[in-house]
């Protein structure tokens, strides 16, 4: 008893959850949608890390970022850009090169899976894998609001 009682409650918690193979799979799990949906700008999204235009470089995703909070604008060259066709000295994008929004009629509705779509379109050309990356932020946020109001309704009562 004496050495249970040295331990902390959440380190006998987590030596618990450690015993339950299921449970831990289940943590991974999660940790692993919420490593994606925090960074899904960063694994769909149709701009690159960055691009060399004219001998300088830019990093189209950061300066976005800049632009939506009101810290930044784009600059000349990038403005109104479609970086999968302009002409550049190099560029790096991310795994899944499309917005989960854009929808593209000039492919073919409901693809099956490809090399340029992992888990192919859906019937207005839309990439499925960028729509699942950036649906797991909405999924984690609707669960975590939920699980905030349970939890404040239930310290209430």
């Amino acid at each position: 008893m004496s050495g249970a009682r040295s331990r902390g409650y959440w380190a006998l918690v987590w030596l618990q959850l450690r015993k339950n193979r299921r449970a831990m799979w289940s943590l991974y799990a999660i940790g692993a949608l919420a490593v994606v949906a925090v960074f899904a700008d960063l694994l769909a999204n149709d701009m690159p890390y960055y691009v060399k235009l004219g001998g300088r470089t830019y990093y189209p995703i950061l300066i976005d970022y800049g632009a939506r909070l009101g810290v930044t604008s784009w600059p000349q060259p990038l403005r109104e850009a479609d970086f999968k066709t302009l002409k550049n000295d190099g560029a790096l994008f991310p795994p899944i090169p499309y917005m989960p929004r854009r929808a593209d009629l000039s492919e073919e509705s409901f693809s099956p899976p490809t090399s340029r779509h992992w888990l192919g379109t859906d019937q207005l050309g839309r990439d499925v894998a960028s729509g699942m990356v950036h649906g797991a932020r909405i999924s984690l946020t609707i669960g975590l609001v939920v699980t905030a109001i349970q939890l404040t309704v239930g310290i209430l009562l």
